[in-house]
């Protein structure tokens, strides 16, 4: 058993205090929040930072004792046997709404993911926010345009889900994760009513127009665009 308080730096300057927890085999982590170190610009703010940190090894001691009472429940005992991937799979079963289709791309992406990483069979006792950060940069490379927010968007729903339905997690380590996936929607362009209408015109124009279109269709179909 033991307690580790560990630093961890930020893109703004500042750096996050984390607990870093390992009880009967498990590992966790639990972020000091409100103890984040702002960057020592000033005499005043290192001494705040310094406060802080004496805050943060209390709060470390605090565990540790509530540790060796056993009093402090890490992780619940399905959430040590139940594989996050299996999981996901038995949720998109059952699931019956339009984005069905996207969950299940999600659970693969979130497969390969862990392959890559070597994580086979991730229960949820081992998800942390380290982890589904490192995913949100896996979508970030994978994915173009503003797929890997709507990815990630689904994979929170199935996180969530598993925390407040299913108990899987002591905690919503969603609340954690400090990263955000980056990208812009990518632009579609679509015809107007009006150029609808146009090419429903019977004109000489408007067939070798619709020539024109079904010449692109057959290069994009044998790959060429």
């Amino acid at each position: 058993m033991s307690v580790i308080l560990r630093k961890r730096n930020n893109a703004d300057g500042t750096t996050s205090l984390l607990l870093d927890i390992y009880h009967n085999g498990q590992r966790r982590y639990e972020f000091l929040k409100n103890l984040k170190l702002d960057k020592p610009t000033t005499l005043l703010i290192r001494e705040q930072n310094k406060e802080r940190l004496r805050q943060a090894e209390a709060i470390k001691v605090a565990r540790a004792a509530e540790l060796e009472a056993g009093n402090y429940h890490v992780t619940s005992d399905l959430g040590k046997k139940t594989d996050v991937v299996v999981w996901m799979e038995s949720y998109i079963m059952s699931y019956d709404k339009k984005d069905k289709r996207i969950l299940r791309n999600v659970k693969d992406r979130f497969a390969d993911f862990l392959k890559l990483e070597n994580r086979h069979k991730l229960t949820f006792s081992g998800l942390n926010e380290f982890i589904i950060e490192d995913f949100i940069g896996y979508l970030e490379n994978y994915c173009t345009g503003e797929g890997a927010r709507s990815y990630f968007s689904r994979f929170k729903k199935m996180i969530r889900y598993a925390y407040r339905r299913d108990g899987l997690m002591p905690q919503n380590i969603l609340e954690r994760v400090e990263r955000k996936p980056r990208g812009e929607a990518t632009k579609k362009d679509v015809l107007t009513l009006e150029e609808v209408q146009k090419l429903a015109t019977p004109t000489r124009k408007v067939a070798r127009l619709r020539e024109h279109f079904y010449f692109l269709a057959l290069l994009a179909y044998a790959g060429v665009m």
